[in-house]
């Protein structure tokens, strides 16, 4: 599968959309590496806006968190100074990793618009205030 294929597949548009409509702090879904590396496995990475996040939760921003500097991680905690089992952090997570899996599961979607055999997971958050 080519990334063109992969952005035009219907369940990676149909994640894109709900992760962007249930989190208004979600500005991007994307690819994060080649969608043919893992079997079983596709990775996504969310563009977030890193302060809108913060400040709908009431979350103090990390001291390295400087608005206007670009910023990968792995945890949503490292944007912030709460540690990674936080309550808020940890349902938050949690509520989208399991967006992508719902959809894959979904009687609704019919089976020939999933990815088959391949299931989503966020691997990664972007914080990159150039586009948004």
């Amino acid at each position: 599968m080519t990334e063109e294929e992969f952005y035009n597949h219907p369940e990676f548009k149909l994640i894109r959309k709900i992760l962007k409509k249930e989190f208004k702090w979600v500005k991007d879904v994307r690819l994060d590496g080649n969608p043919n590396r893992y079997n079983t496995l596709i990775f996504l990475e969310l563009v977030i806006d890193t302060f809108e996040f913060i400040e709908e939760f009431g979350l103090t921003p990390a001291s390295y968190l400087k608005k206007g500097i670009p910023l990968e991680v792995g945890t949503l905690s490292i944007f912030t100074t709460a540690p990674y089992e936080h309550p808020t952090l940890y349902s938050i997570t949690k509520e989208i990793q399991e967006i992508p899996m719902q959809i894959h599961n979904t009687p609704a979607l019919p089976k020939e618009y999933k990815l088959d055999g391949k299931r989503f997971d966020i691997n990664r958050y972007v914080y990159e205030p150039k586009l948004y």
